[in-house]
């Protein structure tokens, strides 16, 4: 099958049709069903939410306080509850584990300084 825009021209084949994954989009509604596709476009999504929680804890562990870090503690707990929710039944185990363990690094690092009490 070919689709065919202004701009370009698509060939699909080899479709296998199960579990579809929305393409968020204001426009156009995509689906897509090829798993390859589907796992790298996880992925992107994951390096990119992942980019972000690491620097906020960078910048955190500079100069941040215990609220800061405390908000970023619960950043990276809704990051691992969303990847669940939403791309469990997309990913193999493997590569879920894989960005489990990921995230869990990403607790790790995390520093939450104590506050002082004035004498």
């Amino acid at each position: 099958m070919k689709i065919k825009s202004p701009k370009n021209e698509f060939l699909i084949e080899d479709l296998t049709f199960d579990n579809g994954f929305k393409l968020p989009s204001k426009k156009v509604k995509v689906e897509v069903f090829d798993k390859k596709i589907k796992e790298k476009i996880i992925d992107e999504n994951f390096k990119k939410e992942y980019r972000k929680i690491l620097e906020m804890i960078v910048s955190i562990n500079e100069d941040g306080s215990e609220d800061d870090a405390l908000y970023v503690r619960d950043k990276v707990e809704e990051f691992k509850n969303s990847l669940i929710k939403k791309y469990e039944k997309y990913l193999s185990k493997n590569t879920l584990n894989k960005y489990l363990k990921m995230i869990l690094l990403l607790e790790q690092k995390i520093v939450i300084p104590k506050k002082h009490k004035g004498r």
